[in-house]
């Protein structure tokens, strides 16, 4: 079992109820602090949430989730706890033998479901006279299209699109195709930027695959955007969710392939947004601080495609937080 999969699992109730904890209201808990030692640390079994009112106000530091709250009621670090959840279930391993599991790799691979690339399509390395232009205006390069394996379709239902390919075991798994074309040059019909793969059982969603994660697993720290075009800018050490979101099976999937530090890079304010998706950022680094080496890094504005693989970089270096210092405004 992956750690997160132990967490969402974990019997929170009959844990609290065994420490003696006191029912206050149908979803809350009341313990004593064991860093301030009142009587004043609530736990939300339903957000799998705590705080202590008293280490809040004196420190505000006093709050956190079910792995902090596992810490703290123990007195454990986050390698302990780690194995405490996992001991929970009978899964007597380390952190590093969840990471470096060939055996849940082969598994997770040999469930994967192959998908056919989009009628009409062409390979971008070799075909590149339908896809060039369009990608130099978006700052990928030829050597970009190559790396990546990108594709475009020339004709059918997906003509003149981009075509983002996710590959798992050697299989394709998922794409998305993305209009060569703005909302403002669409003469007929409704404008839709994004197609996905047609749905049939089994098949991944965008929320079940991460795109160049066999790639970007193979560097010390993965870079996690939003869009393809956000992950091509950063580079081969970049992954994207498909959304400013990310799912647990993500989370897994980044935690097997051997995944132990991720850097979160999510779009900066723009004119719709003003602050942006670091509220969701936030929310993610949640999730993803329980197992991996964790910083956030804040783009000044737009979004990642919006700028050169050498701005990235520097943006990288200059405006990254650690998430476990920077926890307390991840309540936004």
């Amino acid at each position: 079992m992956s750690l997160f999969r132990a967490i969402q699992r974990f019997p929170l109730e009959d844990y609290l109820d065994h420490r003696g904890a006191e029912h206050t209201t149908g979803v809350e808990r009341q313990i004593p602090c064991p860093v301030c030692g009142k009587d004043k640390l609530v736990v939300n079994v339903a957000k799998r949430v705590w705080h202590c009112w008293y280490c809040e106000d004196s420190t505000g530091t006093g709050k956190g989730n079910l792995f902090t709250l596992i810490q703290v009621l123990e007195g454990l670090n986050r390698k302990q706890a780690a194995q405490r959840l996992l001991e929970g279930f009978h899964d007597h391993i380390s952190i590093e033998s969840i990471q470096d599991d060939k055996k849940a790799l082969a598994e997770s691979e040999r469930n994967v479901v192959p998908i056919s690339p989009p009628s009409n399509w062409r390979c971008g390395a070799v075909d590149y006279t339908g896809i060039l232009p369009y990608c130099l205006g978006r700052g990928i390069s030829y050597s970009d299209i190559v790396e990546f394996g990108l594709l475009w379709c020339d004709g059918g239902q997906y003509a003149n699109r981009l075509i983002f390919p996710v590959w798992e075991g050697g299989h394709l798994v998922y794409w998305q195709a993305r209009a060569m074309w703005e909302k403002s040059e669409q003469r007929t019909g409704k404008y839709i930027k994004m197609l996905n793969p047609p749905r049939f059982p089994g098949a991944a969603g965008s929320t079940d695959v991460l795109f160049n994660l066999e790639v970007a697993a193979t560097y010390p720290r993965v870079v996690i955007t939003e869009g393809p075009i956000d992950a091509i800018h950063v580079g081969r050490d970049a992954v994207c969710t498909f959304g400013k979101k990310i799912s647990p099976t993500q989370i897994e999937k980044l935690a097997i392939r051997g995944v132990r530090a991720v850097d979160l890079m999510w779009d900066g304010p723009g004119p719709t947004e003003p602050r942006g998706a670091w509220p969701e950022m936030f929310k993610a680094a949640q999730s993803l601080s329980l197992i991996f080496d964790t910083r956030l890094v804040f783009i000044p504005k737009g979004d990642p495609g919006d700028y050169t693989r050498e701005q990235l970089h520097l943006i990288r270096r200059d405006n990254v937080r650690e998430y476990a210092r920077f926890s307390k405004l991840q309540e936004v």
